[in-house]
């Protein structure tokens, strides 16, 4: 229902916002890196509510293969930072990469795209997922930041 694509949009962006909150200042406790691996972990569960609408679009269906696809390294990378595996300036440095140039601009075309198949949001005002300070100097055409 568009009831159900308001309150995963919602919470997703609210996801975002939690994540985006450690990238702009991370912190390597253990407790600030379960919070945020719990909420990019939680990320696929939105994910899939929108992606399951029969009407989405194929922009909307290719940005939500493009998020299935690149998810799970996100958690992935702050597991590791946990466990010792990587530094947290490794991990930042994979996660941004892979948020500001991938994930962030498929959430917003998804969000986008499951607002019009299931007539949520209709006073056109869709949230777009907010992109975390490093993001803006990261330069996304040359693979590199």
């Amino acid at each position: 229902t568009a009831e159900d694509i308001v309150n995963a949009t919602l919470a997703w962006a609210n996801e975002v916002c939690t994540v985006n909150s450690f990238l702009n200042r991370p912190r390597d406790t253990k407790t600030t890196l379960n919070t945020v691996i719990a909420y990019a972990s939680d990320e696929p569960t939105q994910l899939k509510t929108l992606a399951s609408l029969p009407n989405l679009s194929v922009a909307g269906l290719n940005a939500a293969e493009v998020l299935k696809a690149n998810f799970p390294m996100i958690p992935a990378n702050l597991v590791n930072v946990r466990l010792g595996k990587t530094t947290t300036y490794t991990a930042l440095v994979a996660i941004n990469f892979m948020r500001c140039c991938t994930v962030l601009p498929a959430i917003e075309i998804l969000f986008k795209e499951a607002s019009v198949a299931s007539g949520a949001f209709s006073d056109g005002v869709v949230p777009k997922p907010i992109r975390p300070l490093p993001c803006a100097s990261i330069d996304c055409s040359s693979g590199a930041s």
